[in-house]
C-alpha cells in the first residue's frame, strides 16, 4: 500500500503480488475497488474473498499509535515546538510496533497483498 500526493489531495494505492492495483482519493475507495477487482479474479479461480476491515483500518489509520504519530507530525510541520527527545524515541518505538501489528493483520487478511 502507498499514499501519493495527488492533484486534489492524497491518492491511496493498494497493490498485490500478482500485479493488480487500485487507487482512490480515500482509503475506503481504494480498498473497496481493490476488493471488487480481487473478488472478480478470485471467483474466476474458484476462491472466495472476504474481509472484515475497511480501508481506513487497512491503511492503519485506526491504530492509536499511528493517529498519535500523525497528530505530532502535523503539529511539528505547523511550527509548534518539537517534543523532547525521549518522547520522540518512545513514539518511534510505538509506531514501529503499530506498523508491525498492522502488517501482521493485513497479511492474515489476504496473503497476496504486498506489505
Amino acid at each position: 500500500m502507498e499514499i501519493h500526493e495527488g492533484l486534489n489531495g492524497p491518492l491511496f494505492k493498494i497493490s498485490s503480488t500478482d500485479g493488480q492495483s487500485c487507487s482512490g482519493q480515500t482509503p475506503d475507495i481504494a480498498w473497496e475497488s481493490f476488493q471488487k477487482k480481487g473478488c472478480q479474479i478470485k471467483l474466476l479461480h474458484g476462491k472466495r474473498h472476504s474481509s472484515k476491515i475497511d480501508g481506513v483500518e487497512f491503511f492503519g489509520f485506526k491504530n492509536t499509535f499511528v493517529q498519535r504519530f500523525l497528530r505530532e507530525l502535523v503539529a511539528n510541520t505547523s511550527g509548534t515546538p518539537e517534543q523532547n527527545f525521549l518522547s520522540s524515541i518512545s513514539l518511534r518505538n510505538e509506531t514501529s510496533e503499530a506498523v508491525n501489528q498492522t502488517e501482521h493483520t493485513v497479511s492474515e487478511t489476504d496473503p497476496n497483498l504486498l506489505t
